[in-house]
């Protein structure tokens, strides 16, 4: 049996590019969202509470809200286990709240 897709000729004036077009109106929403949340950004609440719980961490003290009181206070382990990762590989020169926003802004495009 043969293949029917093989056996179908390539249209003439074909381009490369055709393999790509599904590609573009998703890629043009995310690039869209992203400038869009660039230029609105902003941070609630619960992310202002990750940040202090992340320098929190960096700093020795654990995943707390306020040094020596052993309660959960966040609601994302994976925001702070991110956040706290590129808080470390930008080596502390970026801003916090950058690194949360870029981070965030980055998942949500993908």
């Amino acid at each position: 049996m043969t293949d029917p897709v093989a056996a179908v000729p390539d249209r003439p004036g074909r381009s490369r590019l055709d393999g790509l077009i599904p590609y573009a109106a998703p890629a043009v929403v995310a690039a869209f969202f992203g400038a869009m949340a660039w230029s609105h950004r902003w941070l609630h609440e619960d992310g202002l509470i990750n940040l202090r719980v992340v320098q929190n961490l960096l700093a020795g003290r654990g995943p707390v809200y306020n040094a020596g009181e052993r309660i959960e206070a966040f609601t994302s382990p994976v925001q702070i286990a991110l956040v706290a990762a590129g808080r470390v590989l930008t080596l502390g020169f970026v801003p916090i709240e950058t690194v949360v926003f870029v981070v965030g802004v980055g998942c949500s495009v993908a």
